[in-house]
């Protein structure tokens, strides 16, 4: 399959110390959604929606603080738990499957955790397929963040959602802040015999949460979703991400 394929960078949603939102995008098609990339004239929708204080949902609100939860029973009631509600519409007129990426800074990895679908659920799969941890530019310098992927296993119909792949994101309870031995501060974690676990992350910067989403016609494929998306998009997509 031959594609012509467009790199651009996306401004990012700002969070405080946290930022999710989709990175890059490529297109084949001009009139294609902001925070998507897509294959085989399919238009996808990539959503971003939190839960008011009525209940109700509403546009992501930028501005919220990033801190260790408190309750670690249940993280998704804790004050610190940032609600991160993601799914994708197909916006278009054909049948689609679609893929989501999630990066998180790699070096964090084993304290920011994610809020993902439960493997299978709903549809949604994680894929075990890993990739070496990606570089992004982040204006004067790079960040590694690591990646992990989700493909929904449905053809997605005209008008039709997927179910929430990322629901929020919270930062572990253990984690602090304290000077390591040159000085520096930076995240950290204690263990039960007080010896502290330092995380090589520059914390005068955001951490970052980067979402983007593929999609690909479902039309002559007859090895389910991720046979074609793999077909469509081969490994997987370099992000890219634009300086606020």
């Amino acid at each position: 399959m031959k594609k012509k394929v467009t790199i651009i960078s996306l401004a990012l949603a700002l969070i405080a110390i946290l930022v999710i939102g989709s990175s890059l995008a490529w297109f084949t098609d001009e009139d294609q959604a902001t925070n998507t990339f897509t294959i085989g004239s399919v238009k996808i929708q990539q959503d971003e929606k939190e839960h008011d204080e009525n209940g109700d949902l509403q546009e992501f609100t930028q501005g919220q603080m990033l801190l260790p939860v408190v309750h670690t029973e249940n993280v998704t009631e804790d004050a610190n738990y940032v609600e991160k509600l993601v799914s994708v519409k197909n916006a278009g007129k054909n049948d689609a499957y679609v893929r989501t990426f999630i990066a998180v800074p790699a070096a964090l990895q084993e304290v920011l955790h994610l809020d993902v679908a439960a493997d299978s659920a709903d549809g949604w799969s994680k894929d075990a397929q890993t990739w070496p941890n990606v570089v992004v530019e982040e204006g004067a310098s790079a960040v590694e963040y690591a990646v992990i992927s989700f493909t929904y296993n449905k053809a997605l119909e005209k008008d039709d959602a997927t179910p929430y792949v990322l629901k929020g994101v919270y930062l572990d309870a253990a984690v602090d802040i304290k000077n390591n031995a040159s000085g520096e501060r930076q995240f950290c974690t204690m263990n039960s015999d007080g010896i502290y676990t330092f995380y090589d992350f520059d914390i005068t910067r955001e951490v970052k949460v980067l979402v983007a989403t593929q999609g690909c016609q479902t039309a002559g494929f007859e090895g389910g979703a991720a046979d074609a998306l793999d077909t469509a998009f081969g490994i997987a997509p370099d992000f890219t991400v634009a300086t606020p």
